[in-house]
């Protein structure tokens, strides 16, 4: 059962990400990452992250500058 302080976390982290991303990644032209969830431990000490790679034609390319 997730909290609703996890929840935030959560939500927090997966915003944060998105403006590392848009601000810091140097990503070919037209191709889009987006982080679609996070899920943080209980204890705040471990966060895991999945993204999206549009178009997937992109997926070694950009997992690669990540």
């Amino acid at each position: 059962m997730v909290t609703k302080r996890i929840a935030q976390v959560n939500e927090l982290l997966r915003q944060e990400l998105g403006r590392i991303f848009s601000r810091e990644l140097e990503l070919p032209r037209d191709c889009f990452i987006t982080i679609s969830k996070v899920e943080t431990s209980p204890d705040c000490e471990h966060a895991r992250a999945w993204i999206k790679i549009f178009p997937t034609s992109f997926n070694e390319e950009a997992l690669a500058i990540l």
